[in-house]
C-alpha cells in the first residue's frame, strides 16, 4: 500500500509531466495499469456485442458513445436483465462490483498527479491534483515576507498528503486487475464463443489480440 511521506521537513520534488521518465521502471506501470483498463473495457464491450447479436453494430455504438459512467452501467445492466438468466445475471453483478473498484485504482493512477523526490530515489510521488490548486489559492492568500512561515506551514501541510508509490505498490494494482479480467473474462467466454461459432472463431483464438477474447 503506498504510504504518506514520513518526513516532518520538507522534501524536494518535481512534479513536472516529464519528470517520471526518469523513473522509466516505475513510469511503465502507469501505462499498464491504463492498459488492464482498456482490456477490461473491450471484454465488456465484447459480451455486449454477443449478447446484442444482430443488433451489436448500433448497440455497441451507442455504448461507446455515452461518456457518463453511471449511463455505461446502466446500458450494461439493461442489456444483460434482457438477454441472461437470473444466475447470469447475479453472476455478472457480482463480477461488475469488483469491476467497479479496478476503476478506482484507474483513475487513481491515470488523474493523480505524479513526481519524483532526490528523498525517494526508488519511488514515485503522487498527489491529487485538486489538492496542488487549493494549495495554490492558499498560498496566493499570504503575499509578503510577513506570511513566510505560514505559506512553509501549508506547503510541509500538503506534502502529508502525498503518497509515495513503489514498485510493489503497482504491482499490487496489476495483480487486483488482472483478477477482475480474469473473472469476467471467464464468464463472457462461453457467450462470446456462442457468438462466434458461427463464422468458425473462438474466444482464444489467436486473431483476437485486441481485445484478447
Amino acid at each position: 500500500m503506498p504510504q504518506p511521506v514520513h518526513h516532518s521537513k520538507a522534501i524536494d520534488f518535481d512534479f513536472s509531466p516529464e519528470r517520471i521518465l526518469e523513473r522509466p521502471n516505475l513510469a511503465a506501470h502507469i501505462a499498464t495499469i491504463s492498459a488492464f483498463w482498456n482490456d477490461i473495457e473491450a471484454r465488456i464491450a465484447a459480451l455486449l456485442a454477443a449478447l446484442l447479436g444482430d443488433e451489436a453494430k448500433t448497440g455497441i455504438s451507442i455504448f461507446f458513445a455515452i461518456t457518463n459512467d453511471g449511463a455505461k452501467r446502466a446500458a450494461i445492466d439493461a442489456i444483460c436483465a434482457l438477454k441472461l438468466s437470473s444466475d447470469e445475471k447475479a453472476e455478472l453483478q457480482r463480477i461488475l462490483k469488483t469491476v467497479g473498484e479496478r476503476y478506482a485504482d484507474r483513475n487513481y493512477a491515470v488523474h493523480g498527479g505524479w513526481g519524483i523526490s532526490p528523498q525517494y530515489p526508488d519511488a514515485l510521488l503522487w498527489n491529487d491534483v485538486r489538492d496542488t490548486i487549493l494549495l495554490f489559492v492558499e498560498l496566493a492568500r499570504l503575499p509578503g515576507p510577513e506570511n513566510k512561515d505560514a505559506r512553509k506551514a501549508l506547503c510541509l501541510q500538503f506534502q502529508k498528503t502525498m503518497r509515495v508509490w513503489k514498485d510493489h505498490d503497482f504491482v499490487e494494482v496489476e495483480k487486483r486487475m488482472r483478477t477482475a479480467y480474469k473473472e469476467l473474462y471467464d464468464f463472457s467466454r462461453p457467450i462470446i464463443d456462442q457468438h462466434l461459432a458461427p463464422i468458425g472463431m473462438r474466444s482464444d483464438s489467436p486473431i483476437n489480440r485486441l481485445p484478447r477474447w
